[in-house]
């Protein structure tokens, strides 16, 4: 499947290195009609040991485009055996809101560049092969 993302502007600005890992990883999928959800997982993370949080991304269909709606950065909280795994951060794309678990909602400045940071990350980690990925299509 290939996705056309639309050129509408957002408060969180994804690089072309993000959409390239977004398309490689939904190449080969079905056509979607209405949305795109993607989770990256590290076999390896928990609550005991840590590791790379699972990261999970949902696109929605615009017309003939894609646009973001959501990255949601996952973690444990709580202490074992009883951790639970929660929302750290948070990136809405509709309304370019930023969430931090520890601090709450986030001065758009603020979410730009922890969106900026946590990108970089993320890039970083899907290119050290981190994750398993796993697709639904809606």
């Amino acid at each position: 499947m290939k996705l056309t993302f639309s050129s509408q502007v957002s408060t969180f600005a994804v690089s072309d290195t993000l959409l390239s890992i977004i398309q490689k990883e939904i190449e080969n999928k079905p056509q979607a009609l209405n949305s795109v959800t993607i989770n990256f997982r590290s076999p390896s993370y928990s609550a005991e040991r840590g590791g790379y949080h699972p990261v999970e991304i949902h696109l929605i269909k615009s017309g003939n485009s894609w646009l973001f709606d959501y990255i949601t950065d996952f973690t444990y909280v709580g202490l074992t055996p009883m951790a639970e795994l929660t929302k750290e951060i948070d990136f809405c794309f509709d309304t370019g809101d930023a969430y931090h678990l520890y601090i709450g909602k986030i001065s758009i400045e603020e979410g730009k560049n922890l969106f900026k940071l946590w990108q970089s990350n993320f890039v970083s980690y899907w290119q050290m092969k981190v994750f398993d990925v796993e697709i639904t299509i809606d």
